[in-house]
């Protein structure tokens, strides 16, 4: 079987990162952030309000200084930060020790972060593709580049095709393409998001990810399509 996933999202917990640079940008910028004071929501709101409300301030000029800043930190820094979700490399060790599990990274980073990210954290070796843009873009070509890999990966062998995302319009896109699905009730996503886009499978941490492999392995027909 092959399992597309975006890495960011299914072993690697974005959240430190994402903290770690608005604290960052907010100091460069002159604010004062507490320690304590929890960014966990800005992971479920769109960026621009979030921005809004860390620098509370809506002047178009300032909120471009504070994206940009952003941006750059998190595309030279940022990804080196990331945590681990819980059970991520008891989950890469099973799949690498199982027979035709096939791992493909599919991200929208650009093959340098990419290859440099997967070196970091050391899951070169349990990668075996990587599917990307020529160079960085935003989130909004992974539709795209998944239906491309679907497809290369349709006409190379007869496997089934299982996408894992935290995304609910990309689960929805994967079961209209006949890919069998996996919901991450762990990433970015609310759960109950995850849930009504109605995946084939939930999975509540990245440990669960080879028993729900295993249940389409073994009952190809109660999910998905090949």
């Amino acid at each position: 079987m092959h399992l597309v996933a975006d890495l960011e999202n299914l072993l690697l917990d974005p959240l430190p990162a994402i903290e770690y640079c608005l604290r960052t940008t907010l100091l460069e910028m002159g604010y004062a952030p507490s320690p304590d004071r929890d960014l966990s929501w800005v992971v479920n709101v769109p960026f621009s309000d979030a921005a809004i409300t860390l620098l509370a301030d809506d002047a178009p000029a300032r909120l471009d200084e504070f994206t940009a800043r952003y941006q750059r930190l998190f595309a030279c820094r940022g990804r080196r930060a990331f945590g681990l979700y819980p059970g991520a490399r008891a989950a890469v060790a099973s799949l690498q020790a199982t027979h035709n599990r096939h791992l493909h990274y599919l991200t929208h980073i650009g093959p340098d972060s990419a290859k440099a990210l997967l070196e970091h954290y050391a899951f070169r070796q349990a990668v075996d593709s990587i599917f990307t843009a020529p160079a960085p873009q935003c989130r909004m070509c992974r539709p795209s580049l998944l239906e491309k890999l679907s497809g290369k990966l349709r006409e190379q062998s007869g496997e089934a095709i299982a996408f894992a995302s935290d995304d609910p319009a990309e689960l929805a896109l994967a079961r209209r393409m006949g890919i069998h699905t996996i919901g991450l009730l762990y990433g970015r996503s609310p759960a109950p998001v995850i849930r009504r886009a109605q995946p084939d499978l939930l999975i509540e941490s990245a440990a669960g990810l080879p028993t729900a492999l295993a249940t389409l392995v073994a009952e190809p027909g109660r999910a998905g399509a090949h």
